[in-house]
């Protein structure tokens, strides 16, 4: 995601120390032998900021600390407080003590970084609307997840990439295959406005499913969408994606696709190259000489056709009927 010009990266520093035992004494309170976890806090999470809350759940949840948020007691002696060395080791911790009707919405919710609507989880999850509804509340209560919107659905993602990392890296390889391909049809049969939407969820859900022929379509689709909103380097990507998963899919219909993929792929180049140009002009030629040679002008005149091309090929309405 580092090349996308909508957002902007920021380091956060670690605390200093006096700063960090000033969100200590926040989140713990000023009750008796709390300076001394704060301080055996600070030492092994360095001032990390998500490292220090995530170390403090943790310690209510194995019964270190008991009482309310500011207001803990200590419940052990100091010495016998265990803080994992890295938050990774922490946070998969925290997933493990969840109970397995508590693990089930947040297992699904693995594969996927993104926000995603309730009707999309409770139809992956096959489980009633009342018991998805416990399973999120409690997953929003610990913390691992919020709610990121309202409307038109409510829509939970992860509170932190971190925690998704880590809940996705304590699956094994082939539950997280099946996660994906769960996904992916799902979206595929009963959410057919997302699918059409953002048919790159849908391809990266059959990908990571080991379904890569299925994909193809989707990551095509994907790269004719962003052809048409001028996300050249996003087609340039969805596009070779179909182009690698060819080797997947029947013969006959590999030759036809491969066709309508270069084409595409073909116009997404030069579209990108002549943005570039617009936004760092190409030195006058000297008067009364042509600025384009004659071959230039051809591989211009070839790459024009095969944009004219790709545009016809986005008028396709969805994978279904290619």
């Amino acid at each position: 995601m580092g090349s996308k010009t909508y957002y902007q990266q920021i380091r956060l520093d670690t605390l200093p120390a006096g700063t960090a035992g000033e969100l200590l004494e926040g989140l713990l309170g000023g009750g008796a032998r709390m300076p001394e976890v704060g301080r055996l806090l600070v030492g092994r999470t360095q001032g990390n900021p998500f490292f220090l809350e995530e170390s403090v759940r943790a310690l209510v949840e194995t019964g270190a600390l008991a009482g309310d948020r500011g207001a803990y007691r200590l419940e052990r002696p100091v010495d016998a407080v265990q803080v994992p060395a890295t938050v990774q080791a922490v946070l998969a911790a925290r997933i493990d003590r969840l109970p397995p009707e508590r693990q089930g919405p947040a297992s699904d919710r693995r594969g996927d970084r993104q926000g995603r609507p309730a009707p999309l989880l409770e139809a992956i999850q096959a489980l009633p609307g009342e018991e998805l509804e416990r399973g999120l509340e409690r997953l929003q209560a610990a913390e691992f997840l919020y709610q990121a919107a309202l409307f038109p659905e409510r829509e939970y993602t992860f509170k932190h990439a971190l925690t998704h990392d880590v809940a996705y890296q304590s699956l094994l390889r082939s539950t997280r295959e099946q996660s994906h391909r769960r996904i992916a049809r799902t979206l595929a049969e009963r959410f057919p406005d997302i699918a059409d939407t953002r048919p790159e969820l849908v391809a990266h859900h059959y990908s990571e499913g080991g379904l890569v022929g299925e994909a193809v379509p989707y990551w095509h689709l994907a790269g004719m969408r962003a052809l048409e909103r001028f996300a050249n380097e996003d087609a340039i990507r969805y596009l070779t994606q179909a182009l690698r998963g060819l080797g997947d899919i029947d013969a006959g219909a590999r030759r036809r696709r491969e066709l309508d993929l270069q084409i595409a792929l073909a116009g997404a180049f030069h579209s990108a190259r002549a943005r570039r140009r617009r936004r760092w002009p190409a030195p006058t030629s000297a008067p009364g000489s042509s600025a384009l040679g004659p071959r230039t002008r051809a591989s211009t005149s070839a790459s024009s056709w095969a944009c004219t091309g790709a545009t016809a090929v986005a008028a396709r309405p969805s994978p279904r009927s290619w």
